[in-house]
């Protein structure tokens, strides 16, 4: 398969999926990202300095949310981790807000069971989708 196709036709699901739970909006607010969220499993929301208890310290930088996301997520943003829980284990996502809006999104791990979220959180950052 194409994957200019692939991505197209998983972002159209995510946007299924969204307006299924949510409805149709202009914009998606901490409540809408966390009831998203939930759809995966249970979701915890944590502060920086929690994080190192979901995950193994080698590897990961935990002085700043800017050197936790590699710089997707600034410093000065409002942002929340949230920590879902998947089979036997934890995975994190940081949303940053704008007026409560979300506006961008960095995944910890990327992998097939971390991928449906990640479109998801794409459709709801991106306005232009």
């Amino acid at each position: 398969m194409d994957n200019q196709k692939y991505v197209l036709r998983k972002l159209e699901e995510a946007k299924q999926n969204i307006l299924k739970t949510l409805g149709p909006k202009d914009s998606y607010s901490k409540s809408d990202v966390f009831k998203m969220l939930t759809k995966f499993g249970y979701v915890e929301s944590l502060a920086l300095d929690e994080a190192p208890m979901y995950l193994p310290s080698k590897g990961y930088c935990f002085d700043s949310i800017s050197e936790f996301t590699n710089s997707f997520i600034q410093n000065n943003s409002n942002y929340q981790i949230y920590a879902i829980r998947m089979e036997h284990h934890f995975n994190l996502f940081v949303v940053s807000y704008e007026q409560n809006i979300a506006n961008a999104y960095y995944s910890v791990n990327i992998s097939l069971e971390t991928m449906d979220i990640c479109y998801i959180l794409e459709v709801m950052t991106n306005r232009d989708l």
